[in-house]
């Protein structure tokens, strides 16, 4: 039986998706473009290195209105959006909702720590304003879901001022096999933060990119497997993955009933005494990435030798066999598996639309109308994955194959048996290579990934077709970030922060980041 869709999202398979979490960067030290006043006190740091603590007690402490914070980050996201690409719209009523919130705080006091504070939202969260969620694409522009995303209607109780949508791949880059990853109709393709042209993986892009140039206090994005970590991972952030189910992804346009969530990403005690941390050496093998390798070894040390953590090598997952062998079914029962989910997901969100300008009634509509738009940029840019949606058989024996694959790689084999056979508290590998992160998503665990290191000078550039597309990127450059992750078992968020946060202090990698071209404009000159 195919997995039912839930109420209000599009997408693939919900089993393993959720919400990730993009709040700002965390370590840091006072910089010389930090606000300081007459006496040379630390008031407020640049925005390109503030933290949403940082933000929150200048707003508390009125020493910066939230119509100042706000015009500052629209202020900035004019001045470099046109080029990175990270943002597909603002909210037209921004400012006059800061002025709102102002006043409340002046005469009724906060509702919550995010109260007056802008944040990012990606293109596929609905927000019952007068911005869209349209996974990237025009064919959805217009459609309203009857209510907005109940995550959203929780930020404003807390008095969070929704900014603006982030720009993210397409359709979750479910549209086509090729040059999908970072591009939507809508928002162009997204560009990294720290080099020309630089490739910044997706599909939560421009959720990532927003917040390493410092365009937000924070940023909300969406998770199935790899959409923020991967992304996070190259923006020199964190990104936090919660367990499946702990964040509700209701009234979302493309999310995975049986493996999307929420997930953050953000840029930033030590002591882990008694800690077990799993590393899946098996996993390793295959990656010639020189410079993530050694920066991988090196601060796992730290861990134990500064945060007296245990470090268990070769914690391997019994299924990595099997697990690299995958790919011999990439154009069989995994395609066909994600085919199925996305059909039935589709159908589930275009049929419960409130309005539905273009009376879309299933993924043939879909097809039709992203042929026709020539903002859709077809025949460039395919539409192979869209017919493979349109014709699959989610009761055949390759869908099938592929929910019994799936279930192996979320079961003893996996994360969870390594976690009991080797008494561990949490696993860790880097973010992009390797199968950890993957079945982390098969098994709707927690992830969070904390910024590694970067490719070093004299680093050889290389370029690439972006997802085999149109789109030539570079891929690595000197000081393009990488990251590690950390995956436990459910609802271990609690463990994973404090690992990833002594891991942060210890290393304090973000202070070695140069963005590439940032904006210019500030709170100071906004203040001034």
């Amino acid at each position: 039986m195919a997995p039912q869709p839930r109420k209000g999202q599009i997408g693939g398979s919900r089993a393993h998706s959720a919400l990730a979490f993009i709040v700002c960067r965390r370590s840091r030290r006072k910089r010389s473009n930090d606000l300081i006043d007459t006496q040379g006190v630390l008031e407020l740091p640049s925005l390109l290195h503030a933290t949403l603590t940082d933000l929150s007690t200048a707003v508390s402490d009125r020493q910066v209105s939230s119509t100042a914070l706000t015009t500052a980050y629209l202020t900035r996201i004019a001045e470099v959006n046109n080029y990175f690409r990270a943002v597909i719209e603002t909210n037209p009523d921004a400012l006059s909702i800061a002025g709102a919130l102002d006043e409340e705080q002046r005469t009724r006091g906060r509702r919550s720590p995010l109260h007056g504070i802008p944040v990012l939202l990606k293109d596929t969260i609905f927000t019952g304003d007068k911005m869209e969620a349209t996974a990237g694409s025009t064919v959805l522009l217009g459609a309203r879901p009857a209510h907005e995303a109940r995550l959203v209607t929780r930020l404003r109780d807390g008095g969070a001022l929704i900014l603006s949508k982030a720009n993210k791949s397409e359709w979750g880059t479910f549209r086509a096999t090729a040059g999908a990853s970072a591009w939507s109709a809508r928002g162009g393709l997204s560009m990294g933060a720290y080099c020309k042209d630089m490739r910044p993986s997706g599909s939560s892009s421009g959720s990532t990119v927003a917040i390493a140039l410092g365009l937000t206090a924070a940023c909300i994005g969406g998770e199935t497997d790899g959409s923020i970590i991967w992304p996070a991972s190259r923006a020199g952030i964190v990104g936090i993955k919660p367990t499946l189910g702990l964040v509700s992804t209701d009234g979302d346009s493309r999310s995975r009933r049986n493996d999307d969530t929420y997930a953050s990403a953000c840029s930033g005690g030590t002591d882990l005494t008694g800690l077990r941390i799993g590393l899946p050496s098996s996993s390793l093998l295959q990656n010639n990435d020189a410079p993530l390798l050694h920066a991988f070894e090196d601060p796992l040390g730290l861990l134990h030798s500064h945060g007296g953590a245990t470090i268990i090598r070769d914690a391997n997952f019994a299924c990595q066999g099997e697990y690299n062998q995958q790919d011999k079914l990439s154009k069989g029962a995994q395609r066909a598996l994600r085919a199925g989910c996305f059909q039935n997901d589709i159908k589930h969100h275009l049929d419960n639309l409130a309005v539905n300008p273009h009376s879309i009634k299933d993924i043939d509509d879909i097809i039709r109308l992203t042929e026709t738009d020539r903002r859709e940029e077809y025949p460039r840019r395919g539409i192979d994955l869209f017919e493979l949606a349109s014709s699959v058989d989610t009761a055949g024996p390759e869908f099938h194959a592929a929910l019994k694959q799936n279930a192996r790689f979320a079961g003893e084999g996996s994360i969870p048996g390594t976690l009991r056979t080797h008494r561990l508290d949490l696993i860790a590998a880097p973010a992009m290579f390797g199968a950890t992160g993957s079945l982390a998503c098969r098994s709707g665990l927690p992830v969070v990934t904390v910024p590694l290191g970067k490719h070093p000078k004299g680093s050889t550039p290389t370029t690439r077709w972006n997802s085999g597309g149109p789109d030539k990127v570079v891929d690595i450059a000197p000081g393009v970030p990488f990251g590690i992750i950390f995956t436990g078992g459910a609802r271990t968020e609690r463990t994973l922060l404090r690992v990833a946060y002594a891991f942060e202090q210890m290393t304090r990698v973000r202070e070695m980041l140069v963005v590439y071209n940032p904006p210019k404009i500030d709170l100071s000159d906004v203040l001034a």
